[in-house]
């Protein structure tokens, strides 16, 4: 059993340390965990282009403090067979688990590992997809993740804890609990990604996207320095995709810049005055971004999309190709997919 020491409690897993020989995986083949594989400190776990990772039940990869993990996943000539990104999923390979949650833990960074960098990755079917643990006091990222998804999670797809996070064309679908869980302050930053909760595969109480910058447990605060939202998509099928939960004995940073957010209740907290333009700038609300078949994680828009021709041009040219790598610094749409459309 493996130990690690978080911001509420110690934890322990059942796994194994990876060997030297071990830290380079490549296309060649695929690999299969059994438990969860950890790097060791002082060492970097690399995932090359088509490498595929399938996990059995309660295994995933840990990156303890003074290890890290690169992802080096490529852009794909075909997008339904991925054939260069970088895929983690369950060892089920019947049809009917495609799409059936919770079947591997996930992929766990750990507080005192730094510089991590994931690109083109597909992670699904996980019980807690990506969970980040940082210390938001230090200047070094804790993640730049960029052209990836993770959905189909059984809790959350993307937790962030007192983390550094920089993620450009994410998409974070459907999950049972929350989407993106921004938890214990930090500093995020986050330009044109789809953050998009339609669970069906029971009940969803938590908004698609959360920030805190405190704990419910021992009740100690947190600052939320930085987050960040730029020509990003925040929805779902809830009347409510956006929730911010302030200690304000802390920092609350944050602000959305042309952003589409589903937000249809009425609320006299001050946090959801979107026309605070010191927070919101070139808000849409509760306009339908028109996603292809969002039940499946399938985020695409289609050309009556409200997203379409919504972004800041400023923000595009940062991230001046989407996911699928169409170019977008003209007339830029809302998300991590720009909308392609054939005569």
């Amino acid at each position: 059993a493996l130990s690690l020491t978080d911001s509420e409690e110690k934890s322990w897993v059942e796994g194994f340390v990876l060997q030297d020989h071990e830290l380079n995986l490549t296309n060649q083949k695929p690999y299969v965990i059994y438990g969860y594989a950890t790097v060791p400190e002082n060492k970097t776990l690399t995932i090359g282009e088509g490498a595929h990772l399938y996990f059995y039940k309660d295994s995933g990869l840990l990156i303890p403090d003074n290890a890290r993990i690169h992802i080096n996943g490529k852009l794909s000539e075909n997008n339904k067979q991925q054939e260069r990104e970088v895929i983690f999923e369950g060892n089920r390979l019947e049809p009917e688990y495609s799409d059936v949650s919770g079947q591997w833990g996930g992929l766990w960074i750990a507080k005192g590992s730094i510089n991590n960098t994931i690109e083109y990755l597909t992670l699904k079917n996980a019980t807690l997809g990506l969970m980040v643990q940082g210390d938001a006091t230090v200047n070094y990222n804790s993640l730049t993740i960029k052209n990836s998804k993770i959905y189909n999670s059984q809790n959350i797809n993307l937790w962030g804890q007192s983390a550094v996070i920089i993620a450009e064309n994410l998409v974070l679908g459907n999950a049972g609990n929350i989407s993106l869980y921004c938890n214990l302050g930090g500093q995020y930053s986050f330009i044109h990604s789809t953050i998009a909760n339609y669970w069906k595969n029971g009940y969803r109480n938590n908004a698609a996207l959360h920030i805190d910058n405190y704990s419910k447990l021992n009740g100690k605060a947190y600052d939320l320095s930085k987050a960040n939202f730029k020509n990003c998509i925040i929805y779902g099928d809830m009347g409510r995709e956006l929730n911010l939960d302030m200690d304000p004995t802390k920092e609350f940073q944050y602000y959305f810049e042309n952003c589409l957010i589903r937000f249809s209740e009425i609320s006299e907290n001050n946090l959801y005055n979107f026309n605070d333009t010191d927070r919101y700038k070139n808000i849409l609300l509760n306009l339908d971004p028109k996603f292809e078949a969002a039940v499946k994680n399938n985020f695409l828009i289609d050309k009556t999309s409200n997203a379409i021709n919504a972004g800041n041009i400023d923000s595009a040219v940062l991230v001046p190709l989407d996911i699928l790598g169409n170019e977008r610094t003209e007339n830029p749409d809302l998300g991590a997919f720009e909308a392609v459309f054939t005569n």
